[in-house]
C-alpha cells in the first residue's frame, strides 16, 4: 500500500478488520525465503484466521505510537 503518512494508521486499520471479517490472514508479499535465524516465521501464503480479536499497531516518528484493538462477534 506504500506509505500513506498520517493516514497509515487508518488503512493499516482498515486493511486488519477487513483480512479478519474474510478469516484470512495477510502474507508477506514478495517473500521468496524465511531468513532462517527467526524465531516467528512471516507468512509466505494468506492462512486461515478463525480468532475472536486483532490487534493495528501504528508505531510513527516522534513518539506517535497507537495500538488499536478489534473485537469480532
Amino acid at each position: 500500500t506504500g506509505h500513506a503518512l498520517g493516514a497509515a494508521w487508518a488503512l493499516g486499520a482498515v486493511l486488519r478488520v477487513t483480512s479478519s471479517g474474510v478469516g484470512l490472514l495477510p502474507a508477506s508479499r514478495g517473500l521468496a525465503e524465511p531468513d532462517s535465524i527467526l524465531i516467528i516465521k512471516p507468512t509466505q501464503k494468506s492462512p486461515r484466521f478463525d480468532g475472536r480479536a486483532a490487534i493495528s499497531l501504528s508505531l510513527g516518528f516522534g513518539g506517535g505510537n497507537t495500538a488499536l484493538i478489534f473485537g469480532m462477534i
